[in-house]
């Protein structure tokens, strides 16, 4: 499914704007209840505009993960880190869920992270993301409340070898 992942440039940005909307519609129920309010706060800054000002900032550090289909190239995912190492954003899409994508998006950060010689990388996970991250190392600090008022984890992964 996928074909590669490589860093976001700003002509994704109406792609990736899809994916995340598709994906926190569709893939984050558990959290959202399919409350209208509740999307609405959690898609606003969704947007095209931000996505574009998000990829070029200079402290942003954004992956694509792409796929070629037969009507040509597919954005699956999108995720991005801080240079602090705060994974802000990391999604992919339903069809895309359990193949692979997310753990190699995180794993690119990772070293990513690494070659800035960071120590951890911490985010906030809702109930969708929280399995996925402690699968793949992230260990819960904290449960607090979103902005959305959605439950959310801050989580963390101690990094080797930093």
């Amino acid at each position: 499914m996928i074909s590669s992942i490589r860093e976001a440039h700003e002509n994704d940005a109406s792609q990736v704007c899809e994916v995340l909307h598709l994906s926190i519609t569709k893939c984050c129920i558990s959290d959202h209840q399919n409350d209208a309010l509740t999307l609405e706060k959690w898609l606003k800054n969704k947007t095209v505009p931000n996505l574009v000002a998000w990829i070029n900032a200079e402290d942003s550090y954004s992956l694509v993960a792409e796929s070629d289909a037969p009507s040509g190239t597919q954005i699956l995912g999108f995720s991005m880190m801080d240079d602090k190492g705060y994974i802000s954003l990391c999604y992919v899409l339903k069809e895309a869920l359990y193949s692979g994508i997310g753990k190699a998006m995180l794993t690119t950060m990772e070293e990513r992270a690494k070659n800035l010689h960071l120590e951890k990388l911490r985010l906030n996970s809702t109930k969708s993301g929280l399995a996925f991250y402690k699968r793949n190392g992230f260990r819960v600090l904290e449960k607090k409340k979103s902005i959305f008022n959605l439950d959310s984890h801050v989580m963390e992964k101690i990094l080797i070898n930093s």
